[in-house]
């Protein structure tokens, strides 16, 4: 058997997202890729490769308030460790920088075929050709074993940073990183999006973080003085 004849569980489709402290980015994208998949047979969820993620912890409080902003509900997240979380039968396993890729293979014993950076499974699938399979756990599937047929190790491919101890605005802006990402994740798995993407709502940035708000503000001002 070679590793893209891996035999396939028979049940839902399993995604688990992987990052550091299982506290934000992870997190975040399976709550919004559950949203984008409600109803079909598909069990998401997270975890985290540093140590910090066996404690159980809840989510940050920047992660519950851009969760809020886009209607999806953390509080009742609690962080695991990779190393706790049976990622051998998982069908995707999608990390946000290459450690995360590793650790899940290392540590969580997730199959290399089905373990992808998020960016990377986007960027892959986007150039894949078009498949007719529409019951959605083969399709995932198959665009899986596609993916990985499609990989180049020389190939660059971003990540999706770390926001911890940075200011509020970086973890807005990673926020709306990691909803685009997951909304490109549905187009390139699926022709029609199974729930429509306005039930997503795109995470907002304070008023002061828009682009622009400075430059209109000092505009402002100055009018008020001709005046």
């Amino acid at each position: 058997m070679t590793e893209h004849q891996l035999q396939w569980p028979p049940r839902s489709v399993r995604i688990v997202f992987v990052c550091t402290g299982n506290r934000f980015r992870s997190p975040l994208a399976a709550a919004y890729l559950k949203r984008l998949l409600t109803g079909l047979p598909v069990e998401i969820s997270s975890c985290g490769t540093a140590e910090e993620a066996r404690a159980g912890a809840g989510p940050l409080a920047e992660t519950l308030a851009v969760a809020k902003a886009s209607v999806v509900r953390l509080a009742g997240h609690r962080t695991r460790w990779v190393g706790d979380v049976p990622l051998g039968d998982a069908d995707l396993v999608l990390g946000f920088e290459r450690s995360h890729v590793a650790a899940a293979v290392l540590e969580g014993g997730a199959p290399l075929p089905r373990t992808f950076l998020a960016t990377e499974l986007v960027a892959l699938l986007r150039n894949a050709p078009p498949i007719e399979i529409a019951e959605p756990r083969s399709r995932i599937r198959t665009l899986v074993e596609m993916a990985d047929r499609a990989r180049r190790p020389d190939t660059y491919v971003p990540e999706v940073r770390d926001p911890l101890g940075h200011s509020r605005e970086t973890y807005e802006r990673i926020a709306i990183e990691i909803w685009s990402l997951t909304l490109a994740l549905v187009e390139v798995m699926f022709p029609e999006p199974p729930v429509s993407f306005s039930a997503l709502p795109r995470p907002r940035l304070r008023r002061s973080l828009r682009p622009g708000w400075f430059a209109r503000r000092r505009r402002r001002a100055r009018s008020s003085e001709r005046t």
